[in-house]
């Protein structure tokens, strides 16, 4: 097959018959050179989309197996304060889910008696939001993610899981 694509405007009357022809040939030529470049840079393009993807996939197991019944439940709370708020039973309310993940401990255990929450159950060592000064809302700053258990602990607690508690809080003034 005669090569076309270096060539232009020359009329090859051995292989062609008319100009249209030509034409035609010429034009094959270059749609499947850019073809071939196309499918070049498509090849390349999947080649680190599937990379990409494949690291997307890795993260989103990660977040998955920490972070997803922690956002579920988080968000379950928020909707749960909100509705007390518009109850009146909550001054204010302007935490987000988002601010609410930053808040939870890297190491996902209750910071006060150091055991690992526990998700997808009702358990004492589920999160639970806890106001640092309870005449202030639910904000940022007033709020600290400890265990159930920490959390119900001034109703109904022995004397060692109180000065745990307190010790904790104790510390946490200090801190701020």
């Amino acid at each position: 097959m005669l090569d076309l694509t270096g060539v232009r405007y020359i009329y090859v009357k051995d292989k062609f018959n008319s100009y249209e022809e030509y034409r035609k040939e010429y034009s094959k030529q270059l749609r499947n050179r850019d073809k071939e470049k196309k499918n070049r840079l498509i090849r390349e393009r999947r080649k680190n989309d599937l990379e990409w993807a494949n690291k997307v996939r890795e993260d989103a197991r990660k977040i998955r197996n920490i972070a997803g019944p922690t956002r579920f439940y988080l968000n379950q709370k928020i909707t749960e304060l909100r509705r007390r708020k518009k109850k009146g039973m909550v001054k204010t309310c302007t935490l987000t889910k988002d601010e609410l993940f930053e808040l939870i401990p890297k190491d996902l255990k209750c910071p006060i008696f150091k055991k690992p929450f526990k998700f997808k159950c009702h358990s004492q060592w589920n999160l639970s939001i806890d106001r640092i000064d309870n005449s202030l809302g639910y904000d940022k700053n007033n709020v600290i993610i400890v265990s159930k258990k920490a959390n119900q602990i001034k109703s109904n607690a022995n004397v060692e899981e109180l000065f745990k508690v307190a010790n904790f809080y104790k510390n946490l003034e200090k801190c701020a």
